[in-house]
This record gives structure tokens, sequence and C-alpha cells, in this order.
């Protein structure tokens, strides 16, 4: 569906995550998140990032909101489940 200078697509973000990475043992570390659509180009596409369990998806929350363009945005949710603020990689 055409949207301003492209589609709906092109200017779409969904984040796919699922808060347990391993379900049976409720295992939080190695969580999968998958970024999807144009996102208008901010994220670069197409890579598979590790960060080597030294993010949270608090962080990535960040990375989401700058994107919308809350800039001020530097944590999301519980500090305890913080641990860097916007990732770094994503852009």
């Amino acid at each position: 569906m055409p949207e301003g200078d492209g589609t709906v697509w092109d200017h779409t973000l969904i984040v796919h995550w699922n808060e347990l990475a391993q379900g049976d043992s409720h295992a939080i570390n190695d969580s999968l998140v998958i970024l999807a659509g144009g996102a208008n180009g901010y994220f670069r596409r197409g890579r598979y990032l590790d960060f080597a369990n030294q993010a949270s998806f608090a962080d990535m929350l960040v990375s989401c909101f700058h994107y919308m363009g809350f800039d001020d945005v530097t944590s999301f949710g519980d500090p305890v489940l913080q641990l860097k603020g916007a990732l770094t990689g994503l852009t």
C-alpha cells in the first residue's frame, strides 16, 4: 500500500520478542529479538547481532524510543533490568 515516499511496510517497525529465551528452564539469557519492517531506514537491516548477554530487552526498547523521536528517553523499566541504554550497532 503506497504511503508517502514508499509503502506502509517501509514506514513500519514490528518487534517480536519472547521474554523467555528457553521456555522449559525459564532462561532469560540469549533472548532473540526480531526487528522487522523498513522503520524509515532507521535501523540497518539484514544482520544478526549478538550482544553476548551484555544488553537487555529494556535497552532495545530505548533504541525503539529513539527511532520514534524520543531521544530524551535514556532508560526503560526497572533499573535492575537495564544494562546500557540505547544499543549501539542497530543504526
